[in-house]
């Protein structure tokens, strides 16, 4: 195959970079201003990766950037903020503590995976506080799922999403408890509510 040289752009710095077409055999090139670790040049042959990327953007996404797992940090002590002082939705749902996995367990996880598609919506600080925050949480809810079934279909099967903010007050706020805390029962709304990532220790 003849292929074209492929071009960068850091996630971490901004630099950018052209790679010839005779290095793209090579995973591993690193930005040479920071050391970031750019994405895998067999990503840029890949039709499928190109259209999770311009999906994201039809979204209405304010910002992306595919980037290497291990840019990803997992604190243990970050976690332990959901309880002590504790949040409202701690113990709410089967996706936040303690019933979401560890941040151990999403290390563990993580180093299976070479890279993560990294998204965010510009929302105004002082809507956090207001009604319509439950609305920002559901978009980042559903964005976050229809990304994952996108990427499953384009060749992707391992791909696996996360997003913020407790899905029990998002979507369960008018229910007694958490379906899938129940014996027996399961996720009420299984295709869109994901785990929280700060509850997988991720700032």
């Amino acid at each position: 195959h003849n292929l074209k040289p492929a071009r960068f752009t850091c996630h971490r710095c901004g630099t950018e970079y052209v790679v010839p077409s005779d290095e793209l055999s090579c995973k591993h090139h690193r930005c040479a201003r920071c050391r970031a670790r750019l994405v895998d040049v067999a990503l840029h042959t890949n039709p499928g990766y190109h259209s999770v990327i311009g999906h994201a953007t039809a979204l209405g996404v304010a910002g992306k950037a595919v980037i290497a797992t291990e840019e990803i940090v997992s604190e243990d002590h970050f976690r332990e903020i959901c309880r002590e002082p504790q949040c409202r939705n701690y113990g709410s749902s089967i996706h936040c503590p303690p019933h979401s996995p560890l941040p151990s367990d999403f290390r563990q996880l993580l180093g299976t995976f070479r890279f993560a598609l990294v998204f965010r919506f510009d929302v105004p600080t002082e809507a956090f506080s207001q009604p319509e925050r439950r609305e920002i949480g559901r978009l980042l809810h559903e964005t976050t799922a229809d990304l994952e079934r996108l990427a499953h279909q384009q060749g992707f099967g391992r791909a696996a999403g996360y997003a913020a903010g407790g899905c029990r007050q998002i979507f369960c706020h008018e229910q007694d408890d958490c379906a899938a805390l129940q014996d027996g029962s399961a996720c009420r709304f299984p295709d869109i509510a994901r785990t929280s990532m700060s509850g997988l220790g991720v700032n």
